[in-house]
């Protein structure tokens, strides 16, 4: 895992949407889509449930956030 993808991710988090976390960066959604699924790839499973307009954290997701977020 990178700055670049642990950024976003925690953008992600924060803010409670990719959309919303890409714009606060000035990076596109792409970008910020891409280096989520690097992390999902790395720990081999999602981080993320749509729900509704935005994103909640899954279990998996909240274990990656608060290891690196400390």
């Amino acid at each position: 895992m990178d700055i670049n993808q642990l950024e976003a991710f925690v953008h992600v988090v924060r803010l409670g949407s990719y959309s919303k976390a890409a714009r606060h960066l000035n990076l596109s959604q792409p970008t910020i889509s891409i280096r989520v699924q690097g992390i999902e790839k790395m720990i081999g499973g999602s981080l993320f449930q749509r729900a509704g307009k935005g994103v909640a954290l899954l279990t998996s997701g909240k274990d990656s956030f608060h290891m690196h977020c400390r």
